[in-house]
């Protein structure tokens, strides 16, 4: 069986004996391209329009055709019939797994996707036992090594799912009682997202939970300092009252409660604030114009892009906590 492994940089393995990559870097990202798209139909015209977006429709279709003949000698040459692998017909082509194919992609939706589907359900016995080294297939963002304008989507696509994956199973170690197990996932999920507060609070309760105080502060002061260097940002309310706990001092209420001059300039500061997530994001959309030839420099500005977003998230995730706060206190919105 032929293991195709696209999650890291892509790499084929026969009898677990690595094989040589395709002859160029077009053969490998049209490959890459079928197996993110494993088992679904794809049109020939938009593979080829995304693929040679700077050829017009006739060249982008002979490139294609040239770039698929070289992927089908190249299986032929490893003794690996094309025929059972890719499925081709006039107007579409499609990897077909299973068989005489196993695909780290497929085994990874296999077990992550229903989990985007199916809420925050406890998992079940069966689900613990695929995710598990589901989660390990993965070795590197998709198709590391490969550059082109489709695979950033994807790539954040799968990196939600990871992240999705890793949660759940750092929850369900927790409910558990396998604390231990349920640090490893949440460390892991930091490794991803660093700015996932949420995560540093059950880890600092997993940590306070085995006697681990100092642990616990440690990973407080660490994104304390995170979100200021990152976002200008002090940690949520509910972080702030379990490191007050971890501190053995429950904190005055009365000092964190807002003044009349608070609550009367709140108004006004939420108007500012309003405008100028307005301004970013209006300004965000203004970068990539929406028509015209994109412009591979652009790529350099994704991990601002990316912060930005975060940050946003981030600000929508306090704002729904006092939505809530302000509705249990009976006050209509």
């Amino acid at each position: 069986m032929l293991r195709l492994h696209v999650l890291g940089r892509l790499e084929l393995c026969l009898q677990e004996s690595s094989l040589d990559l395709l002859p160029n870097r077009k053969a490998n990202e049209l490959l890459g391209y079928l197996a993110v798209h494993h088992d679904h139909p794809c049109q020939r015209e938009s593979v080829a329009q995304i693929l040679w977006s700077d050829r017009d429709e006739s060249a982008a279709r002979a490139c294609l055709r040239t770039e698929l003949w070289r992927v089908r000698s190249w299986l032929e040459s490893q003794d690996v019939d094309p025929d059972q692998l890719l499925i081709a017909s006039k107007e579409t082509l499609m990897l077909r797994t299973g068989g005489q194919l196993w695909l780290d992609l497929a085994e990874v939706e296999r077990w992550l996707t229903p989990l985007a589907r199916g809420g925050a359900q406890s998992l079940e016995p069966e689900q613990v036992a695929g995710i598990a080294p589901a989660l390990r297939l993965f070795r590197g963002e998709l198709l590391a090594g490969l550059s082109a304008d489709w695979i950033f989507g994807a790539r954040q696509q799968l990196q939600r799912l990871e992240i999705l994956g890793l949660e759940r199973m750092m929850v369900h170690y927790g409910e558990q009682h396998e604390t231990q197990r349920a640090i490893r996932y949440g460390e892991a999920l930091l490794e991803r997202d660093p700015l996932l507060e949420q995560v540093y609070r059950e880890l600092m309760l997993f940590d306070r939970s085995l006697g681990d105080r100092n642990s616990a502060l440690r990973r407080y002061h660490d994104l304390e300092s995170l979100l200021a260097s990152e976002l200008g940002v002090e940690p949520m309310p509910e972080t702030k009252a379990i490191y007050r706990r971890l501190m053995d001092c429950p904190g005055d209420d009365a000092t964190d409660a807002p003044t009349t001059d608070d609550v009367a300039s709140t108004p006004n500061e939420l108007t500012q604030a309003r405008q100028s997530v307005l301004d970013a994001a209006t300004a965000a959309s203004q970068i990539v114009p929406e028509s015209g030839e994109f412009d591979p420099r652009l790529r350099q500005i994704l991990p601002q892009l990316l912060a930005v977003q975060r940050c946003l998230e981030e600000a929508a995730e306090r704002m729904r906590v006092a939505i809530e706060r302000i509705g249990e206190a009976g006050v209509e919105r």
